[in-house]
């Protein structure tokens, strides 16, 4: 397929070019821009369609129409934009969830002139969220909001139900495998309540990598060190805990299956104590469990680490080929002002990527927010390149699962992970030397849209 577009864009079938495009203007004198989102549920469009109502109330020259467009898997999503982008029909504003891999596939206009020239205050905005905008020294996108995507919730009735103190949340690792033998119900080997599944919610191995002072990918976006001591360590305790502690991988798994199909999962019906997961919950919490007590804790450290949270979000972005730049720019100017971060802030459960918006009455009078504002003081985001995708396969999904199904221990699974890790990058750096090579033609030889067929 790639090989049959590459040899229609030779061809000239395909032939957009990055800022050939002419302006698309009503008849009124209104330019309309494209603004691609993924908010199609029932909490979060009403309120950006609200901001969107009021940018073109202000904006009487501009038009943004809005298109909802799935997130649900990454890789449909991230062929959706290069196949618009590759057919002349890209979106002039573009929502989206690690911009290095959009950015490295040459597929997004890098912002940072535009930056320069109107003052634009990045340093206003939280570091590790700029940093997961940044690929190869230029900034792609600006960030609208993040989360603190690990935080321990906690059932405090069922906590008071086995005497443990509802205020005193564990700490460790160590009180983590404590608490949840006191809190598991399993008679004659049947599971009727979990305490705690280090597997579930958000608990990847990166986080219990982080929360044992490990580290996954250095700052060079190429150094591994899941091959390191407090890696192994970290998945060497998963394992153990699931063995000892839940019964095994199969029995919780099987125990897992039971609450398919429900709207919510064993944390809401009691049959869960404790579980990691975002700052998301917060807004479930009101809605599926009202009345219910909930505990909010920072996550138990391990035997080498502190208290850490994982962290993301999503931002925007221009891709190449969009055809009104400027009207964009001043879109996302619009998106990402404390105005509109502290409005949609108060009707959805997130953080605003401005540090000081943190500061506003509606986080720090509420318990919970101030749990999570504490996380975020140890806040790593996921490894955002343009190989992700392949890292969290080999290491969160392919190692963990042969480490839990004890088919390698776990050192062997991440020393495997990591030698294909490596090999995905050096591959990776190999192609992209090509690519810049090849993007140094001049556009009149070689059609925008064949450096993106290219670079696939």
């Amino acid at each position: 397929m790639r090989k049959f577009l590459f040899i229609l864009l030779c061809l000239g079938l395909i032939v957009p070019c990055f800022n050939c495009s002419k302006k698309e203007v009503t008849k009124e004198g209104v330019t309309e821009i494209k603004f691609w989102h993924i908010w199609g549920d029932k909490l979060g469009r009403p309120v950006i369609e609200q901001i969107i109502n009021d940018y073109n109330k202000t904006h009487p020259k501009v038009r943004v129409v809005p298109l909802v467009v799935p997130f649900s898997e990454v890789g449909p999503f991230i062929q959706k934009v290069i196949t618009a982008i590759a057919g002349g029909t890209p979106p002039d504003v573009l929502t989206f969830s690690g911009i290095p891999v959009l950015a490295g596939k040459g597929a997004l206009i890098p912002l940072d002139e535009l930056i320069k020239r109107d003052n634009f205050d990045i340093d206003s905005f939280v570091p590790y969220r700029v940093k997961i905008c940044r690929w190869n020294g230029h900034i792609y996108a600006i960030p609208f909001i993040t989360h603190a995507n690990a935080l321990l919730f906690y059932n405090k009735e069922i906590f008071r139900e086995v005497g443990l103190d509802p205020n005193k949340p564990p700490e460790t690792w160590k009180e983590l495998e404590e608490y949840a033998k006191k809190l598991n119900i399993i008679k004659n080997g049947k599971i009727e309540r979990l305490g705690f599944v280090p597997t579930w919610g958000q608990g990847w191995i990166y986080l219990w990598i982080w929360s044992n002072g490990g580290e996954v990918l250095g700052d060079d976006n190429k150094t591994f060190y899941i091959d390191q001591p407090e890696a192994i360590e970290a998945l060497e305790w998963m394992v153990r805990f699931v063995d000892e502690i839940c019964g095994g991988v199969k029995s919780t798994e099987s125990f897992q299956q039971q609450f398919q199909g429900l709207e919510r999962g064993p944390l809401y019906s009691g049959n869960l104590a404790m579980i990691v997961t975002g700052t998301w919950e917060f807004t479930h919490l009101k809605k599926y469990a009202p009345g219910k007590e909930f505990g909010v804790a920072l996550l138990p450290r391990g035997p080498k680490g502190k208290h850490v949270t994982s962290c993301g979000g999503f931002s925007f972005c221009i891709p190449k080929g969009a055809k009104h730049i400027e009207e964009a720019w001043d879109f996302i100017k619009y998106l990402t002002s404390p105005k509109v971060q502290l409005y949609w802030s108060k009707h959805i459960t997130d953080l605003p990527t401005r540090y000081a918006l943190w500061k506003d009455d509606y986080f720090q009078n509420d318990p919970k927010w101030r749990v999570a504002l504490k996380a975020m003081e140890n806040a790593h985001p996921f490894p955002e390149v343009p190989y992700g995708a392949e890292l969290w396969q080999y290491i969160c999904v392919d190692a963990v699962q042969k480490a839990l199904y004890h088919r390698l221990t776990p050192r062997e699974a991440l020393l495997e992970a990591a030698e294909k890790c490596r090999k995905v990058i050096a591959e990776y750096y190999e192609k992209d030397i090509k690519r810049k090579k090849t993007v140094s033609l001049p556009h009149r030889i070689l059609p925008f849209s064949i450096h993106i067929a290219l670079s696939l």
